[in-house]
């Protein structure tokens, strides 16, 4: 038996009132209501977050609470940008789709946040359309290539391919994937160490790095390298990408609040 099936039997053996439950799914007006508001209750939850997230923008950008009037002035200003009716058909109605509270404050934060961005439409039409797809745990996978990236050595001269035009490496067996930069790479081309391959801390998310792939935010190209049964790619960032990291480095404060009546509160 499923899960879900015992989840079902236990639900109904393990109450009293089974005839009156059939009794009410069985009146269609019933569950049309409840339909109903369920959809009104979706649409008012993706507003209040929509409103937490451009407060939280709005006090980042002045350094201080923002005033109701503060924050009504900057969502008019961006629902009155020509490009917001195409955006939000796209944005608001994935953040109403999805039940997870931290990706609806990223969407929001893409939606209300972009238009004040220099960006051309095109460009932001293109984040737009890997944002939409984005969950937070391909988020947070990319700002740590990001950050892995920027803080490791330079190239070393005895890896002139392997690390051309980035510091990070991708090490494959499978589905199993870990991520390396030149500082755990050992000189004279000896590869990664034997505690690179043993050591947890080096595995990532293998759906959020086939997703980062799939949206053309990362590219690894042709193995440079094998090391045991292991394939070793250059991993790069794309120009899609880095406007992507752009977007979110700008928009971090939005997505790092969450909806409290209103009140964005921090994630962290």
């Amino acid at each position: 038996m499923t899960s879900v099936a015992a989840g079902i039997k236990g639900l109904l053996s393990a109450t009293r009132a089974v005839a009156g439950l059939i009794k009410r799914a069985g009146s269609s007006e019933a569950l049309r209501a409840r339909l109903v508001a369920s959809g009104e209750e979706v649409e008012r939850d993706a507003i209040q977050v929509c409103y937490g997230v451009c407060k939280a923008l709005v006090a980042n950008a002045l350094d201080r609470e923002p005033s109701d009037e503060d924050v009504s002035d900057v969502l008019s200003a961006a629902i009155s940008d020509p490009a917001f009716p195409h955006r939000a058909y796209r944005l608001f109605g994935e953040i109403k789709k999805s039940a997870s509270r931290r990706r609806r404050a990223f969407l929001a934060s893409v939606l209300f946040g972009l238009p004040f961005s220099k960006l051309p439409d095109d460009e932001r039409d293109r984040i737009d359309m890997a944002v939409e797809r984005m969950m937070p745990a391909d988020v947070e996978l990319l700002m740590a290539i990001v950050e892995k990236d920027r803080a490791a050595r330079p190239t070393p001269e005895t890896e002139p391919y392997l690390f051309r035009g980035t510091k990070i490496a991708a090490t494959l067996r499978g589905i199993e994937v870990r991520l390396g930069s030149t500082d755990d790479y050992e000189d004279e081309g000896r590869g990664f160490s034997d505690e690179y391959y043993a050591d947890a801390r080096f595995l990532v998310d293998h759906a959020a790095f086939g997703a980062l792939l799939s949206f053309g935010l990362l590219d690894v190209g042709q193995s440079q390298q094998v090391q045991g049964d292991w394939q070793i790619h250059r991993l790069v960032i794309t120009p899609l990408g880095k406007l992507v990291v752009q977007a979110i480095e700008e928009l971090r404060p939005g997505f790092d609040a969450h909806c409290d009546d209103g009140k964005p509160q921090s994630t962290r």
